[in-house]
């Protein structure tokens, strides 16, 4: 019975074997079908290791070149450090063209910023100096109307900005005279506008 029984083991522990070498013998084809894709593989992946690893730290570079030029632009403003600012961080130097007192062009070059907020606060601030321009009786084209001024004005995305827009549009149509033309730019106001509550009273404006 015992004899019997080492029999049994054996022949349990050859077809483990056996199915072991089978194994293998199947992943041994795979490999060999697949080498290269496998290859191609591994590439890549350390590939994209090393990127990701060279980008953050040239990243990081960038970001330490970036302050030291805008801790120095403040001490004293240079070609070479504004140049420097730009090109590591071009946020940054827009963010540092804004705050300093911009001229109107600057100003049209921000409104082109990678950066949408900076994009849209110099936006609006250009067509806050036209209105400015308008309510003050300075128009820098006389063959131009009111109505032709606002419409070549650009648009804003926030939507905050855009109902203020309207509400001054409308203010500087009533100090020129049009009533009309001002209660149909307030109408565009949203009910639930915090500029709401002005654009009802200005409706009721009698010049």
């Amino acid at each position: 019975m015992s004899v019997k029984n080492d029999l049994t083991q054996i022949k349990n522990e050859f077809n483990k074997d056996g199915q072991i070498l089978e194994s293998a013998f199947r992943f041994e084809i795979l490999l060999r079908r697949y080498r290269k894709s496998l290859i191609a593989l591994l590439v890549l992946v350390i590939a994209g290791v090393v990127y990701i690893g060279v980008s953050g730290y040239l990243t990081q570079q960038r970001h330490t070149r970036a302050n030291e030029a805008y801790k120095e632009i403040l001490k004293g403003e240079t070609p070479e450090l504004l140049e420097s600012l730009r090109q590591n961080s071009p946020t940054l130097y827009d963010f540092y063209l804004y705050t300093h007192n911009p001229s109107e062009e600057t100003l049209q070059n921000l409104m082109r910023s990678q950066n949408e907020l900076i994009a849209q606060i110099a936006t609006y601030q250009s067509i806050q100096h036209t209105l400015d321009s308008l309510l003050g009786g300075i128009e820098s084209d006389k063959s131009q109307n009111i109505a032709e001024v606002f419409a070549s004005l650009p648009s804003l995305k926030d939507k905050t900005l855009q109902q203020w827009l309207i509400l001054q549009e409308a203010t500087i149509l009533l100090q020129k005279g049009h009533t009309q033309e001002a209660k149909a730019k307030l109408m565009l106001l949203d009910e639930n506008s915090q500029f709401a509550r002005i654009g009802n009273s200005l409706r009721h404006y009698q010049r």
